[in-house]
This record gives structure tokens, C-alpha cells and sequence, in this order.
């Protein structure tokens, strides 16, 4: 278990982090889903679950990107966090849901505290490719969960949309 000064000192380092700097991948998105012109929207046309990828990889170093979410239909949710580049499943990523679920590559692993999303939240994601791990936090409740032991691949952003209407955006 994270010590408070470690986790007081993680949270110094991500002050200071880089904006990723990418958009939605246009040549990675699954049928049902449409995504904005400028490609940093993406809503889900159709119920069943459909993941988009970032359009860049990560490997080293650490990077930071938000997310605003723009609908949650109903009692649906969305997935936020990264994924390997290998295979083309959508499903496929280390994050955490809309409804406090986790995802630990092909599995739920529990649930987490941190999941209580709205319309509107911005998500904040936290990536540190060399300590092998993912934050994600929201902003309005100030709530995040961190995923260690990611593997030492390269890892994309992620997001996984569930039910028609859903919407996520970039920022």
C-alpha cells in the first residue's frame, strides 16, 4: 500500500505534466460510432459497447489528457483509460467506468469509489509510462483511482462508449 508522502509526492510530479497532445484515431473506430469533424467528439449511434483509440502511442515518460463528458444515457456507461496496440478489440484497456467498474486488460477487476461520473465531468488522465501506471481522476469531485503493473508496451488512449447517445469529447 501507497504511503501518504508517496502519494503526496505523485501528486506533485503531475502538477507539472504535458498535454498529450492528439485526437481520436478515424482509422481505428468501430461501426456505431460517429465521430466529429475535428475529431475530438465521438457519440455512440447504437447500444452495445464500442471503444476509439488515441491516434498516438506512449511507451516513455509521462503525459496528461481531459475528457468532458457529454452524455450519459440512462443507467449507461463509458470507460475511460489506455489500451495496448496490439489486436483491434475495443474492449480491450486499463481504466476505470462511468459506473465504478474496473478494467484490467480483458477483465472487470471490482469495482472503485472513483466512478461517480455526470454529464458534463471532466475526467483527467494521468499516464506514467516508466512507473507503469494510469490515473484517472474526476475533476468536479476531486475523486481518482490509480492501475498499476500496466505492461511495458506501448499503450494508447482509450475510451469505451456503451449505450446509444453517449458522448465523450477531447480537450
Amino acid at each position: 500500500m501507497e504511503s501518504q508522502a508517496q502519494h503526496a509526492d505523485k501528486a506533485q510530479k503531475n502538477v507539472s505534466l504535458p498535454e498529450a497532445g492528439f485526437l481520436f484515431d478515424d482509422s481505428r473506430i468501430q461501426e456505431g460510432v460517429h465521430m466529429s469533424a475535428d475529431r475530438r467528439t465521438v457519440t455512440k449511434t447504437f447500444n452495445s459497447n464500442a471503444g476509439v483509440f488515441g491516434n498516438v502511442l506512449f511507451s516513455v515518460g509521462r503525459y496528461s489528457w481531459k475528457f468532458r463528458l457529454g452524455s450519459l444515457q440512462n443507467s449507461s456507461w463509458v470507460a475511460i483509460g489506455v489500451a495496448p496496440t496490439k489486436g483491434d478489440d475495443r474492449s480491450v484497456g486499463w481504466g476505470i467506468s462511468s459506473r465504478s467498474q474496473r478494467f484490467l486488460g480483458l477483465t472487470t477487476g471490482g469495482t472503485t469509489a472513483s466512478g461517480d461520473w455526470e454529464d458534463g465531468d471532466i475526467i483527467r488522465v494521468d499516464l506514467d509510462c516508466d512507473e507503469h501506471e494510469v490515473t484517472i481522476t474526476n475533476e468536479r469531485t476531486g475523486r481518482s483511482e490509480t492501475i498499476m503493473n500496466l505492461p511495458a508496451v506501448p499503450l494508447m488512449p482509450w475510451v469505451n462508449l456503451c449505450a446509444k447517445g453517449n458522448s465523450i469529447t477531447l480537450l
